[in-house]
């Protein structure tokens, strides 16, 4: 997975410290079971792995790298908002002639719509892809537009293009004024594709389709209504041709996404370009498009087995860039393709232990063509095939129990960090808190189970990598409430508390008016028995009101705060903007509380670049007058 390098955010702050403690465990046992401070685990019951229990469906929603927090997902009328982890869990789902249909939004990117046989899988993932496409049109001008998104492949750049025409309707009314147009493009030779596209190639008239690419675009109005092309008009889509195409005939369909059904719909043809070296057709309404040939379907099934000859449980398998199919508990993960048509399956590295890295570095360089994969595979219209890949090397398995005794839900996502700060595709634990993840197959030394719940809260537990499979539990208790000394930070349906110390330690000063505070270093000793390992270190924090009024006891003032990465250093928390403050004092010891305070959250270890928060809080400093 990807990691965001946000410490040069942290440049220009000049501030304090501040400690930020997630409930996590001191102590183990041999088997890597935690006990937190004060918890009796003598009688704890862990979840057993091997008898995991999911909700009716549930799964994490990224960009192809990092988790996205926020996006709203519907499933008929049932409707949640993905956690600060980026999963989410539906305890019922809409389902349409035997197909699972979920739709997925967000700002700034564009929605999605999944489709899937209902009991073929329980758990997806979802890479939702931000606009990469902008314009704003003006319908009484007569110059029309045209979107044009780049795509990079292997040294070469190809551009899908869309020219849009100048007149538009709201419903069943002709729209004037300004449109935005947003639009994305999917490159079916981008290694994120089948977890970006809609639906999954299935037509409606049971037909499998083979993807040259894909595009979407969006409409507004000035009032933010949705709108369509006008009545007679056409929008012109120019397909780049993709360099791994299995074939390049004069006329290729295009299809169009029926988000009600979740199946792909024929709706005419484009024409092959050799001097673009690209296909040209036009379309009269907007949703998703898709530049495909149809083929009878056929069945193949994968047998996937580790280097010993056994099978391997729950790990994706990639079926020709199109699709992503999960194995079941005998190893074996079936999907329907195209017939006659030649396929490649394969386990990609980072999906099972890194396999076919190399940590020389220090980082995990991943050579491809150590990847287990078998190609040119053929299968029969309406036939069924199965075939065994066998991979290079044995994958360790890391699983156990995260048990929260405060209340809260036990599905959180899962995953490891090891090496120079690496860590493993995430996994959502089931109802009772089971987990099980793939651990490198070529580290060992020290590494962590992280544990990370919707509310923001998270749980660690160190342990020792030494090539076997090991059993790590973790007891959190994610039920806090704020109060003094602590400011509690909220967004987006989590929430986590940073805790002060009463009073504050620091450097807090009245001069010439103004009052300022900056915090002194606060971490824990390291050495101490209670030392937690889930304590953050903010080196920076940072208070200031400009004219401070005897006896007033409400003001405008700057707050920041943000870590330094000692310790784990994960968060950085900033507001630049005026916040309202609250005074009281007793002698040198001043009171001040913070309430729906607007701040942005940078979390490297939950992959977040810039969330939108508020927090509030009450906490105290002894000032002095100089």
């Amino acid at each position: 997975m990807k990691k965001i390098q946000f410490w040069s955010l942290l440049l220009g702050l000049t501030f304090g410290s501040l400690a930020f403690t997630a409930c996590s465990s001191d102590s183990s046992d041999d088997n890597g079971s935690t006990g937190g401070e004060g918890n009796n685990t003598e009688n704890v019951v862990y979840p057993d792995p091997a008898n995991m229990k999911y909700a009716a469906l549930s799964g994490v929603v990224t960009d192809g790298y990092n988790v996205i927090v926020g996006a709203k997902v519907t499933s008929g009328d049932q409707v949640v908002t993905t956690s600060l982890n980026g999963s989410f869990t539906f305890d019922k789902v809409n389902v349409v002639g035997g197909r699972v249909i979920v739709k997925f939004e967000k700002k700034g990117y564009m929605s999605v719509t999944r489709s899937f046989p209902a009991e073929s899988e329980n758990h997806v993932k979802v890479a939702m892809k931000h606009i990469d496409g902008t314009t704003t049109i003006n319908t009484t001008h007569t110059t029309s537009a045209t979107l044009s998104m780049a795509s990079y492949s292997e040294g070469v750049t190809k551009y899908m293009q869309v020219e849009l025409p100048t007149k538009y309707k709201n419903g069943n009314t002709n729209y004037e004024g300004q449109v935005k147009a947003e639009a994305v493009y999917l490159d079916p030779e981008n290694e994120n594709f089948a977890n970006q596209m809609p639906g999954d190639l299935t037509t409606n008239n049971d037909e499998q389709l083979v993807s040259l690419g894909m595009v979407a675009v969006e409409l507004t109005g000035s009032n933010g209504e949705q709108l369509q092309l006008a009545d007679g008009e056409k929008a012109k889509l120019t397909f780049p041709v993709p360099a791994n195409a299995k074939e390049v005939p004069a006329t290729m369909p295009l299809w169009s996404f029926n988000e009600t059904t979740g199946l792909w719909e024929k709706e005419g043809e484009a024409t092959y370009d050799a001097t673009k070296n690209a296909y040209v057709g036009y379309v009269t309404h907007f949703s998703w498009h898709n530049l495909d040939y149809e083929m009878a379907r056929a069945t193949l099934k994968v047998k996937v087995t580790d280097a010993n000859g056994n099978p391997v449980v729950d790990v994706p398998v990639d079926f020709d860039g199109q699709r992503e199919i999960n194995t079941d508990k005998n190893g074996i993960a079936k999907c329907v393709v195209p017939s006659d048509t030649k396929l490649y399956v394969r386990v990609k590295s980072e999906d099972y232990g890194n396999y076919a890295a190399d940590y020389s570095n220090g980082w995990p360089n991943i050579d491809r063509t150590k990847e287990a994969k078998l190609s040119n595979i053929t299968i029969g219209g309406g036939k069924e095939k199965t075939v065994e890949l066998k991979l290079s090397s044995r994958s360790p398995i890391i699983s156990g129990g995260v048990v929260n005794q405060g209340g809260g839900s036990k599905v959180c996502t899962v995953y490891m960090t090891f090496a120079t700060m690496q860590q493993t595709s995430p996994v959502v634990s089931d109802l009772n808190g089971a987990y099980k993840l793939f651990a490198p197959a070529n580290y060992t030394g020290k590494a962590k189970v992280i544990a990370l719940f919707g509310d923001g809260s998270m749980a660690e537990q160190e342990f020792e990598m030494d090539g076997t499979d090991k059993t790590v539990n973790i007891l959190v208790n994610n039920n806090s409430t704020a109060g003094a000394g602590i400011i509690q930070v909220t967004g987006n349906g989590f929430k986590f508390n940073y805790n002060l110390t009463d009073p504050i330690k620091g450097d807090a000063s009245l001069k010439d008016g103004a009052l300022n505070i900056s915090l002194d270093d606060m971490t824990q000793d390291p050495n101490s028995k209670d030392f937690d390992h889930m304590t953050m270190y903010f080196h920076y924090f940072n208070m200031s009101i400009a004219n401070y009024t005897e006896g007033k006891s409400e003001y405008e003032a700057t707050f920041n705060f943000g870590t330094n990465g000692h310790g784990g250093g994960r968060i950085e928390l900033s507001s630049n903007d005026k916040i309202k403050l609250q005074i009281s004092k007793d002698g040198s010891k001043w009171n001040f509380k913070v309430q729906n305070a607007k701040g942005d959250l940078y979390d490297q270890n939950r992959n977040i670049e810039g969330q939108d928060i508020t927090f509030s809080g009450e906490f105290s400093a002894t000032v002095t007058n100089n």
